[in-house]
């Protein structure tokens, strides 16, 4: 992936050999999706309008070969038995979930999110992929709500993230509301503080 400031015409397309989408960026998200009648390759992924930033174009390139390559090479280093998770939380980090879910689903094993927001809309593009949710299932909401988006996250088939004996029971208490088997993570903090259980807590959890 490429980031470059410049002034091309707002439905410009890079063509090439190496087939990209183009996500314009505005304050970290694209702007709205616009071909333009431009004519593209068969294989590139999508095209974008440019978004004006200051008087200047700031166009993300993301090429399709160089995320099969980067694909293959990981997959070469962690060997056959290992799963590969694309994490695609805050928009794909800006460059556009849209743009990229159709190369990404044929390379990658699973999604990672931060928000139910994200994990249902995966499930709204057409992912079928196991979708992982980064923030631990009773950590962002309460009550009703946090009831019904757990409902609703199970019934998606979205992983779970626990940190605590309580997110057992409430996951538990929805997987018996929606009449679902819950997929559920745990998150082991090994380390670093950012959240999870202890690791020497981990088991009994």
């Amino acid at each position: 992936m490429t980031a470059r400031s410049d002034s091309p015409d707002p439905t410009d397309v890079r063509l090439g050999e190496d087939p990209v989408a183009r996500t314009p960026k505005a304050n970290g998200m694209p702007a709205a999706n616009s071909v333009g009648g431009a004519r593209m390759p068969m294989d590139i992924l999508s095209a974008h309008s440019a978004a004006t930033l200051g008087g200047s174009y700031l166009t993300a390139e993301i090429s399709a070969g160089a995320l099969r390559h980067n694909f293959a090479l990981i997959r070469r280093h962690i060997g056959p038995d290992t799963d590969v998770c694309a994490v695609v939380k805050a928009n794909c980090y800006g460059h556009g979930l849209a743009t990229t879910l159709g190369l990404l689903e044929e390379l990658t094993d699973c999604f990672g999110v931060a928000t139910p927001e994200e994990a249902i809309v995966l499930r709204q593009l057409g992912c079928l992929r196991p979708i992982l949710m980064f923030l631990p299932a009773c950590g962002w909401a309460s009550g009703q709500e946090l009831r019904q988006a757990l409902d609703r996250l199970i019934v998606e088939d979205i992983k779970l993230t626990l940190v605590d004996g309580d997110e057992v029971h409430a996951v538990s208490d929805a997987a018996r509301r929606v009449g679902r088997q819950a997929e559920a993570h745990v998150m082991i903090d090994t380390g670093m503080g950012r959240g999870g259980v202890e690791f020497d807590r981990a088991g009994q959890l």
